[in-house]
């Protein structure tokens, strides 16, 4: 039946039985204007324009949690994990720069980064995941650094850190020295698999178990032939069992002295840049409140007055917390006859009041005593003690 005999034959005829005849409504034709209001259109972050609609719904349900709170239910009988303060936004504890984005052309190098490398429209839809395989693959890709120019001592006294710290390692570009050391042979055994893979030649020192970190990095420091201008990279696994947050310590401080393939580079350029810097700290690590004299007090002016030849008032503490940096050859050839191995306390010490406490007080003291400048990695401008004397670790 075509549709001139259905319109004759009316409107019940070819049409399903159990189906009633379709009725026009009044004002079919016109839209009815809706009681409603129309809902605002949410407008998209710059870096979330081409991220498209669904992490625009996910940004939307995040709720934001307090600082320093548990990120999670803890586990029956595991104490709860504190949520470490962001050193960069306004209202948390801690500096005025972000621990877990440390800008790199902040300092105005002009570096070519990972991150400057990838379009925003990419980055976003990406995710993290990608990001770090593309600074994996950017790794091979950065140009080789003047043999003896970069130099890194790693000191690990825990073999469950040593993925963290050799992923962080890995970026090291061609030409520069790895050295590993440690008390516990399994360290090594651990290191085997990451030696291959680095690009930089990796040497192992076993040590004894003594004066934490600094004994190890003042004995290797020792046997190396160090350039004025090199750069010298100091980290350790650092644990911090006192305090909840000390596993996001130590990985923000990795971060920030490490954030990616072309670090070493940055801080080789920053040292070249600048002939009186000597020290290159995490964002936020370089401190001097008053608090942190702790227990050493007495021993620090009387070290301050053999490397410095000067007596340190109290205004004058400024340091570099956690003993992880960037120091610059000349600066630390110049320390290392000051430093006595047989003065660091056998295993175990103290939280506070040992020799190895006073000289991490001492590196940054002696530097600004001495006419050197201390700064930190997502910033040129130099620090002073005046400048960070209110200044504290979010992580304590």
């Amino acid at each position: 039946m075509d549709g001139a005999a259905r319109r004759r034959a009316g409107p019940g005829l070819g049409r399903c039985r159990g189906r009633p005849p379709r009725r026009a409504r009044r004002g079919a034709g016109r839209r009815r204007p809706s009681a409603r209001r129309a809902p605002r259109r949410r407008v998209a972050r710059p870096h979330e324009l081409h991220a498209g609609a669904s992490l625009r719904r996910r940004r939307r349900r995040r709720r934001a949690r307090p600082a320093g709170g548990p990120v999670r239910p803890p586990r029956p009988g595991r104490p709860p994990v504190a949520r470490p303060p962001c050193a960069g936004h306004a209202g948390r504890a801690g500096g005025t720069a972000s621990r877990f984005r440390p800008a790199a052309r902040a300092a105005g190098e002009g570096a070519l980064t990972p991150r400057g490398l990838v379009p925003r429209r990419l980055r976003a839809p990406l995710g993290g995941a990608a990001r770090r395989g593309f600074a994996a693959l950017a790794g091979p890709l950065q140009p080789a650094v003047p043999p003896g120019s970069v130099v890194a001592i790693c000191h690990c006294h825990y073999p469950d850190l040593v993925p963290e710290l050799a992923g962080r390692l890995l970026s090291l570009p061609r030409g520069a020295a790895l050295h590993v050391t440690s008390s516990d042979p399994a360290v090594f055994v651990a290191w085997a698999p990451y030696r291959r893979r680095s690009r930089a030649p990796v040497f192992f020192h076993k040590t004894e178990n003594r004066g934490r970190d600094l004994l190890p990095f003042v004995t290797v420091a020792r046997s190396l032939d160090l350039g004025p201008d090199a750069a010298v990279l100091k980290i350790h696994g650092k644990r911090s069992a006192y305090s909840a947050a000390g596993e996001w310590w130590r990985r923000d401080t990795l971060r920030g002295l490490l954030p990616g393939p072309f670090a070493a580079g940055r801080a080789l350029k920053r040292f070249a840049a600048d002939p009186r810097l000597a020290l290159l700290g995490a964002p936020g690590s370089f401190v001097g409140h008053p608090v942190y004299w702790g227990r050493n007090r007495d021993a620090v002016r009387a070290l301050m007055r053999e490397v410095a030849g000067v007596d340190a008032r109290d205004e004058d503490l400024a340091f570099i917390a956690g003993t992880m940096f960037w120091i610059r050859g000349g600066y630390l050839t110049a320390l290392l006859p000051h430093l006595d191995p047989a003065r660091f306390e056998p295993e175990p010490i103290g939280q506070d009041g040992t020799h190895a406490h006073a000289v991490e007080r001492v590196i940054g003291m002696a530097a600004l005593a001495g006419g050197w400048r201390v700064g930190e990695t997502d910033g040129p401008a130099p620090l002073t003690a005046a400048a960070v004397r209110h200044r504290t670790v979010g992580y304590l």
